[in-house]
C-alpha cells in the first residue's frame, strides 16, 4: 500500500472521528456584543476612549497594579 493511500485512509478516519465527537457549534456561539445590547457597560474598553487610571474600575486597577509589581 502506497504512502498516499495510507494518508487518505488516515484522513478519512480523522474526519469521521471529528464529525462524531466534535460537532460544528459555530451557529451556537453568540457574539459578546449581542449578549446584552440593552445597556452599554461603562467598564468595557474598546481602545478608543482615553480613561484616566484613577477613573477605571477598581478591580481593573488592582489587577493592573498586581501584574506590574510582580
Amino acid at each position: 500500500m502506497a504512502l498516499e493511500d495510507k494518508i487518505i485512509i488516515f484522513r478519512e478516519i480523522i474526519d469521521r472521528f471529528e464529525d462524531e465527537y466534535y460537532p460544528d457549534i459555530s451557529d451556537a456561539v453568540v457574539p459578546f456584543s449581542k449578549v446584552d445590547s440593552s445597556q452599554e457597560s461603562q467598564y468595557i474598553y474598546d481602545g478608543h476612549e482615553k480613561i484616566p487610571f484613577t477613573e477605571r474600575h477598581p478591580t481593573f486597577q488592582k489587577i493592573f497594579i498586581y501584574e506590574f509589581l510582580h
